[in-house]
């Protein structure tokens, strides 16, 4: 009896173990890009310029971790896990992790086409006109013709953090560009150690306060203008291939 209670212990554990390991596999499904760095334009993109991204930071350098693989992920310890809470956080159906720069607090993913159900609480029309919906949209009567962002944050108060989500059309295809405000945490500062002191936060401040809604609203400003630019860029880069 005492053999078979160590077995059923030891057997649970190894499950409990190999569960986990498939949840956080399937957490982050890297779509396994190799990224590079233009050093005139600061422009990220992979090997055959499928993708090209702009964060608006003329100081990225060929040390800023650009990462698009397991291979790549795992080189930094917690941070697989820290990168799996975020997409949890953001509500999306993701069908891939195209790109990870962690000192930009950005996440590039695809997703399914499921997501009518997750109304935005605002959304941009690429035409310059800018308006802003509380939880009035209806899904039901998007436009089909590429020509509208929707934004959603959430906020994870536990790990202090706002995840804000924009899902825009990039060429012929959806995608979805998430950045990260988190607040330098005693977690978050042990995971960024490799990267340098607060690289995974933006400011020294606690993200989570209503008290700092302030420079909240300018993080949000500047993450807006850069999913526009890279709106921007996948409709360029989608009529250049369609010239050829």
């Amino acid at each position: 009896m005492k053999y078979k209670k160590l077995f059923l212990s030891i057997f649970s554990f190894v499950v409990a173990v190999l569960a986990c390991s498939c949840s956080s596999s399937k957490g982050i499904p890297f779509a396994d890009y190799e990224w590079r760095l233009n050093d005139s334009t600061k422009y990220v993109h992979d090997k055959k310029l499928s993708w090209v991204f702009n964060f608006d930071n003329y100081q990225l350098s060929n040390h800023t971790p650009l990462l698009g693989s397991n291979v790549a992920i795992d080189r930094y310890p917690g941070l697989r896990n820290y990168l799996a809470g975020v997409i949890a956080d953001c509500g999306l159906d993701v069908d891939s992790v195209l790109l990870y720069v962690p000192t930009e607090q950005k996440v590039v993913v695809t997703y399914r086409d499921d997501d009518r159900d997750i109304v935005p609480s605002v959304y941009t029309s690429f035409d310059g006109k800018r308006i802003s919906m509380l939880n009035v949209f209806d899904m039901n009567v998007v436009k089909d013709d590429r020509s509208e962002m929707y934004t959603n944050v959430y906020l994870n108060k536990g790990k202090k953090r706002l995840v804000a989500v924009d899902r825009f059309p990039y060429g012929r295809r959806k995608i979805a560009m998430i950045t990260i405000l988190q607040t330098p945490t005693k977690e978050v500062e042990k995971i960024a150690e490799p990267f340098g002191h607060h690289a995974l936060s933006r400011r020294v401040m606690d993200y989570s306060s209503p008290s700092m809604v302030e420079p909240v609203g300018w993080d949000m400003v500047r993450r807006k203008n850069i999913s526009l630019l890279n709106y921007d860029l996948g409709q360029k880069l989608q009529k250049l291939k369609d010239s050829k």
